[in-house]
């Protein structure tokens, strides 16, 4: 795995003010953009050496960082005790950092960018809930703090100590040979967007009540939380929010973005500001593609940490991201029309009747559940042509409503094969529900982030799917605990989300969270007459320890057939479905048939359709919406038995030694291929 030895300044980073879940984060070097589809004889992801640093310990005052490996880079200290300012932790070993409490420590990041082709443009989307006003948006189901009181205009007078800089926690890389090559400073005169996170509040008080919800033998089993709740007992206070924004305005940048959960706000500016403001220097680095065999990505890095006023720093959870400026060019127009050209589905190519038969959500076709008014979200970082997906649809004989669209910032500029693959098999498998598209502006963490919170953070849908991974190693901590935070609210609210393992055997952020389930992949086997001969572990799925969460108590029992890490962690994946290129998937894209793809990028979607044929089935008997999976997943026997476990290995590829499939729970596949009618019928 590709982890990273920081320089000696960095350690200066970690004034931590972002919380973590079991007291434990590593940074590292980021790279963003989709897992993204693997072409036919394509070799997914590659992999590259350096063990990862120990974890610090939990409490009051972090515990030192281990060491890194080879390559590595230290752990991260634990978390502070929640309610009291933490100490800070001590210095672990090269590369190590303290922990701080109530917080985490992070280290450096970047993004990638989507690549795309840009032919046509779309109609019938709406727009950003997102605000730009003095006050945070609110968004659907938003609340506001009861106690916030009236919002002040203009910033307080602060004391000269509250105004005195210090180093601030913040997401952006720094050069790294063979990942970032630093190609000097950014033109002062160009343009950035950033991230800043805030820390939600009572995180510990959160994780109890999640717990409580999804333990059948509690009375609050099921009692989802509404999204005025959460936000009472958990937003970021509205005035910090407000008062953060209002210096970012005094210092010359715009502010078009406030998360409707006002965890995140957006700005945007001069890299000359943004230099002067943080007291850095954004550079530009050449990234390596994470997508093996793309040109590399430019992407912003700094040598510098940033510095921010004391008193803002006691606000924020840091500054996750810097990256280059949206594109403002429009999408073109679409043209053409709606092709339907049925296709002739050998043995070795996968139809979305194959797949619904493979995972047995034919069986609930046949009583009449096909997912009608269950609300599908899909999360992507760019556009597609409606009459892409209606060719596709149409074309397997299913006849269903186009998507509804929010664009989360800016509208993309650019079309992409990973987004017109999400949507064509979510839709195609739950042909009955409304899909809503929460589209970014593009591939890059600024945009990718925001989108996935702001997609929980609206509380319009009972399922997320998310394809856009990004391996754990070269992503920075802020960004993994941002993802794992905004899933927290999700289960909290009863919606399931789930994420792209990514296709390089290893783990990925955001399926690494313990309150995301992370779906892996598969390969079918078919007979000449349609009868499915076997399913195997796909080599290159992604899965493994996770760098972030230490094991939950709920996975505990059950992982224990595997070489785990020492202390145990997150171990993914959870579940796995169809993904192998050798056995392909049909995709209709820019008006061209393309099949004999693969990748985790199918697997998620799928599952989110599956997913949503069950949530119409319990609608229908009167049981509440699925929400959050993982806890039942592990801890229900029922649940359990209905997933067809894989023990055969992938003939093609190589799968890592360590990473084969198993009886019982193992790394590739966890629980194994899931049946549609044995969810349905055993989730409680």
């Amino acid at each position: 795995m590709l982890s990273l030895r920081f320089p000696s300044s960095t350690t200066a980073r970690v004034l931590a003010l972002l919380a973590l879940v079991n007291g434990t984060a590593f940074a590292a070097a980021s790279c963003s953009g989709g897992s993204g589809e693997t072409p036919p004889g394509g070799t997914a992801g590659s992999t590259a050496q350096g063990g990862a640093g120990g974890i610090g310990g939990q409490g009051g005052i972090g515990g030192q960082g281990g060491q890194g490996g080879d390559g590595g880079q230290g752990g991260v200290g634990g978390q502070g005790g929640v309610g009291g300012t933490g100490g800070q932790g001590g210095t672990g070993g090269e590369g190590g950092v303290g922990g701080m409490g109530p917080s985490t420590s992070s280290s450096s990041s970047s993004s990638s960018s989507s690549s795309s082709s840009s032919s046509s443009s779309s109609s019938s989307s709406s727009s950003s809930s997102s605000s730009s006003s003095s006050s945070s948006s609110s968004g659907a189901g938003g609340g506001g703090d009861p106690d916030a009181g009236e919002l002040p205009d203009a910033l307080p007078d602060f004391t000269d100590a509250e105004l005195e800089p210090v180093t601030s926690i913040d997401g952006i890389p720094n050069p790294l040979p063979g990942v970032y090559m630093d190609l000097g400073p950014a033109n002062p005169n160009a343009e950035f967007r950033s991230l800043i996170a805030f820390p939600m509040r009572d995180k510990a008080l959160l994780q109890e009540t999640i717990s409580h919800i999804y333990d059948p033998g509690h009375p609050m089993f099921r009692d989802y939380m509404t999204a005025d709740a959460w936000m009472a007992q958990h937003a970021p206070p509205e005035a910090d929010v407000h008062l953060v924004k209002l210096w970012l305005e005094s210092e010359g940048f715009t502010v078009p973005y406030v998360a409707t959960n006002r965890l995140l706000i957006e700005f945007q500016g001069k890299v000359s500001r943004f230099n002067e403001v943080f007291q850095t220097t954004l550079h530009v680095f050449e990234r390596e593609n994470p997508q093996q065999g793309n040109p590399p990505i430019d992407v912003y890095g700094t040598l510098e940490p940033l510095k921010v006023p004391l008193w803002v720093a006691q606000r924020i959870g840091g500054v996750i991201t810097a990256d280059f400026a949206a594109d403002k060019t429009p999408l073109t127009p679409e043209g053409g029309g709606i092709m339907v050209q049925p296709q002739s589905v050998p043995t070795n190519r996968q139809s979305p009747a194959k797949i619904a038969k493979a995972y047995g959500v034919d069986q609930l076709y046949g009583m009449g559940y096909r997912g009608q008014g269950v609300k599908l979200g899909v999360t992507v970082g760019a556009m597609f042509r409606y009459k892409d997906l209606q060719s596709f649809w149409q074309s397997f004989a299913i006849i269903r409503d186009d998507p509804v669209v929010t664009y989360t910032m800016e509208p993309p500029s650019t079309r992409y094969i990973e987004t017109t693959l999400d949507i064509e098999w979510a839709g195609a498998i739950a042909p009955g529900a409304t899909l809503m598209v929460y589209a970014g502006h593009d591939a890059r963490n600024t945009s990718m982030v925001y989108t996935f919170n702001e997609a929980i953070g609206r509380n319009e849908v009972s399922i997320i799917t998310d394809s856009f991974a990004h391996r754990e190693d070269s992503e920075p901590a802020p960004v993994r605990i941002q993802y794992h935070d905004s899933a927290m609210q999700a289960a909290a609210l009863g919606i399931t989300v789930m994420a792209a393992t990514g296709d390089s055997a290893q783990a990925d952020t955001p399926s690494v969270s313990p309150y995301v389930t992370a779906v892996g992949g598969t390969r079918l086997f078919w007979n000449a007459n349609g009868t499915l001969q076997q399913e195997t572990n796909w080599y290159a799925s992604g899965c493994g320890d996770s760098l972030s969460f230490l094991m939950p108590d709920w996975q505990t029992p059950y992982v224990t057939n595997v070489e785990i890490m020492t202390p145990p962690r997150r171990a993914t994946a959870d579940l796995a479905v169809h993904a192998s290129q050798y056995a392909g998937y049909f995709i209709y894209y820019l008006s061209e048939w393309k099949s004999g793809y693969g990748g985790t990028s199918f697997s998620s979607p799928v599952f989110g359709g599956i997913m949503a044929v069950v949530n119409h089935y319990r609608a229908a008997n009167n049981l509440p919406q699925a929400g959050w999976l993982n806890s039942i997943l592990y801890s229900n026997a029922a649940v359990k038995a209905t997933f067809r476990d894989i023990t055969v290995t992938d003939p093609d590829g190589t799968t890592p030694a360590n990473k084969l499939p198993k009886t019982g729970w193992d790394y590739p596949t966890g629980w194994g291929a899931p049946n549609a009618m044995g969810l349905a019928l055993t989730l409680p």
